[in-house]
């Protein structure tokens, strides 16, 4: 009697990952992403951190109470935490506060609860909430605030006001008048707009006169530092999960060989319209991000490796078509977004059987 009380049942194998283990190393792998952004584009990115943060763990907390489950062993797996930082580096820096709040609360419920919670979600949380808001809000969405200059798409960062209570601080204390938003004296040299790829396709002719004077080169930059140094951050961070194992080398290098292959084929300076080089797709847009932390969601991506080679160059392939051919220019998130649908088609070609489950062959009519 006493041997079979301390039995232990099985499974005896101890998991290799836990759900948060997994998290936590994502978090990590941002955290070089997390920097560089802050340095080049000020502490909006913090104050837009800090209510997607705030207000996810909130939301995640009334849902599983509401659903009877225990609130913090799911607060507990981080998975909401990941999908609020991937949230905050899509966001305008200077965005209002409600901007993030519907943000979060559109990747909760929509994204992930209605699905089930975590693991049953059809999309990516953090990119149905981006492409929701650019769809309902694309003035506040594509003006991103870049300190160092006048206009209204490139006006200072004063993330704050959209408090109402910066202007009340600096009335009660004058220092602050002449205090910078930004931490760091550090003005980037990139574009005041949605990405780069804005400003390179709408003045495609200035564009042409200037590559036909000083030559062409299929690795010419055309964005500069800030966004080039957030692209290798966010790669540095890839390699950091493929370095764990938390992803497979499968979707991130078919993602960015296919947008690589097709930049170089179709790059044709000189022509009616330039569609960037392939720096310009790689370097200067939110191809790494999307590759390494969005396109590898497991839940809503393939799980065998042909389907998830499948999978990857159907998102690079949707992804330049949209950005050259279509109207929307920096489009990761919808190119995931659509590409995920066909997920569940994808498994259903390429996962093997298991050994002796039998194949159902339709009858002839």
């Amino acid at each position: 009697m006493s041997r079979n009380k301390h039995r232990i049942s099985s499974p005896f194998l101890k998991p290799a990952s836990t759900v948060t283990g997994v998290m936590a190393t994502v978090l990590l792998a941002l955290i070089p992403a997390a920097i560089c952004y802050t340095w080049f584009f000020g502490i909006g990115f913090l104050i837009n951190l800090a209510i997607t943060s705030v207000l996810g763990l909130l939301i995640e907390a009334l849902v599983m109470r509401a659903r009877g489950r225990p609130v913090f062993f799911y607060l507990g797996d981080l998975s909401m935490l990941v999908t609020a930082v991937l949230l905050s580096f899509a966001l305008p820096p200077g965005s209002p506060w409600w901007i993030a709040a519907s943000g979060i609360f559109i990747a909760s419920i929509f994204g992930k609860h209605v699905f089930g919670g975590l693991g049953h979600n059809v999309f990516n949380p953090a990119a149905l909430a981006y492409v929701s808001l650019l769809v309902m809000f694309p003035l506040h969405m594509t003006g991103w605030y870049l300190p160092g200059s006048g206009s209204y798409a490139e006006a200072p960062i004063d993330p704050l006001s959209a408090f109402g209570v910066y202007t009340s601080l600096q009335l009660s204390f004058p220092f602050l008048r002449e205090m910078a938003l930004t931490p760091f004296a550090v003005v980037p040299d990139g574009f005041a707009t949605a990405t780069p790829l804005i400003e390179y396709k709408f003045a495609a002719p200035a564009r042409i006169l200037m590559a036909e004077a000083e030559g062409f080169s299929i690795w010419d930059r055309q964005a500069r530092t800030g966004w080039e140094m957030l692209a290798v951050s966010f790669a540095a961070g890839g390699l950091i999960l493929l370095w764990q194992k938390v992803i497979s080398w499968h979707i991130p290098m078919t993602v960015i060989g296919t947008v690589l292959l097709l930049s170089t084929l179709f790059y044709q300076p000189g022509q009616e319209a330039i569609v960037g080089s392939p720096w310009l797709h790689l370097f200067s847009t939110s191809t790494m991000i999307g590759a390494f932390f969005i396109a590898t969601d497991p839940a809503s991506s393939p799980s065998s490796a042909a389907g998830k080679l499948i999978y990857g160059v159907l998102i690079g392939t949707v992804m330049y078509s949209i950005r050259i051919w279509g109207s929307y220019l920096d489009s990761v998130a919808l190119s995931i977004l659509l590409v995920n649908m066909c997920s569940p088609l994808i498994d259903e070609w390429t996962v093997r059987k298991h050994l002796g489950q039998l194949r159902v062959r339709k009858k002839s009519p």
